[in-house]
């Protein structure tokens, strides 16, 4: 334990190294804050003696943004806007592959599938919509007795979900979250605007 300050260094050194020679990504996990803190106070130093001229993390012009987000995430002043692309580091497809699994669970043949793909996003999501409810319509229909098994959440503004909004609940629930998720929600922020339907930074 007396050591544990030299190991450190001597670590980080030669991950430093090998990430230069490499050039992948590299994570160290530590088991306490007080290892974090050394850690970080390690690689600061690492850092301002430019240890390794072979590789920067940052060039000059971004390390003076990062500072001044930095001061500017210290005085509250950051607003979050997250979309598709940190959903889809946890795992979650982007809206390419979700239209895909939409349209698939909507019943269109693989032909009608490759010819959606020539329509912008926005069309192809009203295309699939139109079919979801014609399929789940169609389903009611035949249901019967069955009916109040297929019904429809409620909004927070008291309106029924759409059948495909109830397929995009579905296909977005999940109980984990990325990395991603766990670095933006240790930054002190007031506020975050985002266009995804997961709640993946509220449970990080």
């Amino acid at each position: 334990r007396d050591n544990s300050g030299q190991l450190l260094s001597a670590l980080l050194k030669r991950l430093y190294v090998f990430a230069a020679r490499t050039g992948v990504d590299i994570v160290l996990v530590v088991r306490s804050p007080q290892m974090f803190s050394a850690a970080q106070a390690t690689r600061l130093q690492i850092e301002s003696r430019r240890f390794n001229s072979e590789w920067s993390p940052l060039p000059p012009r971004l390390v003076k943004a990062s500072r001044k987000l930095a001061e500017m995430a210290i005085a509250g002043e950051i607003v979050f806007f997250i979309g598709a692309g940190c959903s889809s580091s946890g795992g979650l497809p982007d809206w390419k592959e979700l239209l895909q699994i939409l349209a698939k669970s909507s019943g269109l043949s693989n032909e009608y599938m490759r010819q959606l793909t020539t329509l912008s996003f926005l069309d192809q999501a009203k295309v699939i919509e139109q079919r979801l409810e014609m399929k789940y319509n169609n389903k009611l229909e035949e249901g019967g007795n069955h009916i109040n098994s297929w019904n429809l959440p409620v909004t927070p503004t008291g309106e029924r979900c759409t059948w495909m909004q109830r397929e995009i609940a579905h296909l977005l629930t999940t109980s984990r979250h990325s990395m991603m998720h766990s670095l933006l929600s240790n930054i002190p922020v007031d506020a975050i605007v985002t266009t995804n339907y997961d709640t993946m930074f509220e449970d990080a």
